[in-house]
């Protein structure tokens, strides 16, 4: 059975409202990486850490999820779909998608550094410094991101789709570069039928079509392909 693979980035949430890393107008504008999201150096960055992410945490509680993520969502009510995300906002979850795959975490998540245990704190400020679990006296608290230099666990779980990749499978890659996760690399040798959207994309002969607009302005195109070939 055909499948519908989704690979996002930043690019699908920035029409949303929420400031990407990488532009020259983005959050690493005046902020050092190596202080705010360096997985040697966090615990000594404790405070300046939660500030940011709380910052972080908070704006994304004011914006909503957008066409392309809904389109997402609806085509994953019709058919079958695997939604592999870079980003680490909910705004798939809150256009109605049930399985995402965070690469990088979840931004609305704290986790106990001590025990592992994770919880669902919302849009607000991290207002705690003990871990929920009332039998563990726990006080290293860590936002559910993967920092730079930390393990990333559900890598393992992009490669396994990467390797099961068939013909008749229809590949979206949405608002991202090959900075993090290079994607045309990873593609040019695998089965499916390759697209990406991205306003300013680098010339790639590995897919099939280049959307040149962002991801909203593409919903209409995007969806009448994948109806043409899932029929319907």
């Amino acid at each position: 059975m055909a499948r519908i693979i989704i690979f996002s980035g930043a690019g699908i949430s920035a029409e949303s409202g929420v400031q990407t890393f990488r532009d020259k107008d983005g959050l690493w504008e005046g902020h050092d990486i190596d202080e705010v999201c360096n997985y040697q150096t966090w615990q000594r960055n404790y405070d300046a850490v939660h500030r940011f992410y709380d910052e972080r945490r908070v704006a994304l509680g004011t914006v909503a999820p957008n066409d392309a993520h809904r389109l997402i969502a609806d085509w994953e009510r019709r058919y079958a779909v695997i939604n592999v995300t870079q980003n680490i906002d909910d705004l798939f979850e809150r256009a109605g998608c049930r399985d995402v795959i965070h690469l990088h975490g979840f931004l609305t998540e704290m986790r106990c550094y001590e025990c592992d245990r994770r919880w669902d704190i919302g849009y607000r400020r991290h207002d705690t410094t003990l871990c929920p679990d009332a039998s563990e006296h726990h006080t290293l608290l860590k936002p559910s991101v993967v920092f730079f230099g930390e393990q990333a666990p559900l890598y393992q779980r992009l490669y396994t789709i990467f390797e099961d990749l068939a013909d008749d499978d229809l590949i979206f890659v949405i608002g991202t570069s090959d900075a993090v996760v290079p994607f045309g690399h990873y593609l040019r040798h695998l089965p499916g039928r390759k697209f990406r959207v991205n306003p300013d994309p680098e010339y790639s002969d590995v897919y099939e079509r280049e959307f040149t607009s962002t991801a909203c302005a593409a919903v209409a195109e995007m969806d009448a392909l994948v109806r043409a070939h899932m029929g319907g």
